[in-house]
């Protein structure tokens, strides 16, 4: 009897449906959100086990909107309908019960019934006890005459030692220790990044290409990053970030691409001394 499973529709049918009409394969959109592949599959499948929470994936809806030219917010609020979480409805089989008669069982019985044999016969055969050996007999000197004779090696005397002698040993003169090394205060300068009008996905990498900062920034938070300048940024929703650099607005809308910008922000002279 094959069970039949009904699969309730969310929000990324709507996304497939949207990406095949306007021909776009699903590396495509990979790469124009700067998304893992595996991402995009899971969310067009609603396949919610493989996503990340949330938070993170209305993010992710939201972009992936703006890409096809959806109403994000509608896709949105499907996602956070509990009737619009993809569910699995399946019929509760009965479970096959097991009786003694089935070739598994009388399998699983034997073998445990080898089992025992094998530890019985281990058991008997490290109780029998191990045949001693005849112990030689010490050999002895006869002569012609009868009489037994033993010859007895020559005592020799042990020569005196000599007392030890005591051996002066020098006292180590005291090390003088070297200084300990001046710590040297790290060149850093920081960036702030602030969400208004929507989420956005952020990455920040300093000068040594060392990522600060890999996450999703939701609407009206702020976050402040410490590094060496200058600074690599990618930003997935753009025009919904503000970027301020030494207290001042960076306008960063020259570098963006369909709603994603990627530059390079700040020089190696910015850095101030700060101690650890």
């Amino acid at each position: 009897m094959t069970a039949e499973v009904a699969v309730v529709a969310g929000p990324g049918q709507r996304l497939r449906l949207a990406r095949e009409a306007a021909g776009l394969s699903r590396e495509e959109v990979s790469t124009r959100l700067r998304l893992r592949l595996e991402l995009i599959r899971a969310l067009e499948e609603d396949d919610y086990a493989h996503l990340p929470p949330v938070a993170f994936v209305s993010g992710y809806l939201r972009s992936y909107a703006r890409l096809l030219e959806l109403p994000a917010e509608e896709l949105v609020a499907m996602l956070e309908r509990p009737d619009a979480t993809p569910a699995l409805v399946a019929p509760v089989m009965p479970l096959h019960q097991r009786r003694s008669s089935d070739w598994p069982v009388k399998l699983v019985t034997w073998l445990i019934v080898l089992l025992l044999l094998g530890l019985l016969a281990v058991w008997w055969l490290s109780r029998q006890p191990a045949e001693d050996e005849p112990a030689g007999e010490p050999a002895m000197l006869q002569a012609p005459d009868g009489n037994v004779s033993l010859t007895l090696p020559p005592v020799t005397e042990t020569p005196p030692q000599a007392e030890p002698q005591e051996v002066a040993v020098a006292e180590p003169s005291p090390v003088i220790g070297a200084a300990p090394p001046v710590p040297v205060p790290l060149q850093v300068t920081e960036v702030q990044l602030e969400a208004g009008g929507g989420d956005c996905w952020l990455e920040v990498k300093d000068a040594d290409g060392k990522q600060l900062v890999y996450e999703l920034l939701q609407d009206g938070m702020t976050r402040t990053v410490r590094g060496k300048a200058p600074f690599e940024i990618f930003l997935g929703n753009a025009p919904a970030v503000t970027v301020y650099y030494q207290g001042k607005v960076f306008d960063h809308a020259p570098f963006q691409r369909r709603e994603v910008a990627r530059f390079r922000l700040g020089k190696a002279a910015d850095n101030q001394p700060i101690a650890e």
